[in-house]
């Protein structure tokens, strides 16, 4: 991925989020771009929903945001958010 790319990652599964976020918040190549808890209980005005995801919730949905920071000299840069 680019330097300030989004990252998105979508699920119901618990598990698979947790997964995830564990993955992402220890990759120092990542910035999770969430202020508040809104920000992944709500998805965004410009996510559309998927076909499998219309078909069939099993639980509540998480919307992961990260933008994709630069690695120099031991510090993450990135022009997005520095929220991790």
């Amino acid at each position: 991925m680019k330097r300030d790319a989004e990252f998105r990652f979508a699920s119901d599964d618990a598990g698979y989020v947790e997964w995830t976020l564990e993955r992402l918040l220890a990759h120092d190549s990542f910035v999770w771009m969430a202020e508040r808890p809104q920000d992944w209980r709500r998805r965004p005005a410009d996510w559309a929903p998927t076909r499998y995801e219309q078909k069939a919730l099993h639980g509540v949905p998480v919307f992961l945001r990260f933008r994709r920071g630069e690695r120099r000299r031991g510090l993450l840069q990135t022009d997005g958010p520095k929220r991790r």
